[in-house]
């Protein structure tokens, strides 16, 4: 009785009445299709910008962050690897920028295990990985300009 109940309430729209009833053994899928639905772009995404696994030495794979073809946006401002650094939410992240201009996560750094491996052309994709929204990566990353001097990544600019 119950579930009839429950139809008739859903078929017919009664104004007074805001109980909508509920089916006992029904799943919800309206959760599972915004999964598969979640699932599915994401996949097509990665298809769309070409993200490309590249092999090291060792045979552990490590992500690149963009398409190829295109170069570090710190290429012209590196003549050798140095560290950068970004504190959020009192953590240290702390990251190695390649003589390529590439961006690396070290292993000492603050949750060093999600961000191992990983590759980034650009500071602000490097701390959008950290910080998981749209940041100035040139504004918060910090490189040790003289022993004790850390300063803001856009120095390197000027």
């Amino acid at each position: 009785m119950h579930e009839l109940e429950t139809l008739l309430l859903r078929i017919i729209d009664r104004k007074g009445n805001k109980q909508r009833g509920r089916f006992g053994k029904a799943d919800d899928l309206k959760r599972k299709f915004r999964r598969e639905l979640k699932r599915a772009q994401s996949e097509e995404l990665e298809q769309l910008f070409c993200n490309d696994i590249v092999k090291t030495q060792s045979g552990k794979g490590i992500e690149l962050d963009t398409t190829e073809g295109k170069k570090p946006v710190l290429a012209p401002f590196v003549n050798r690897r140095f560290h950068v650094r970004l504190r959020y939410k009192d953590r240290l992240y702390i990251a190695h920028v390649r003589r390529d201009g590439s961006i690396t996560f070290a292993k000492d750094s603050a949750e060093a295990d999600r961000l191992q491996g990983k590759v980034f052309l650009s500071p602000s994709r490097a701390a959008k990985a950290v910080t998981k929204r749209e940041m100035n990566g040139w504004a918060v990353w910090t490189y040790e300009r003289a022993p004790g001097d850390w300063v803001p990544l856009h120095e390197l600019r000027k």
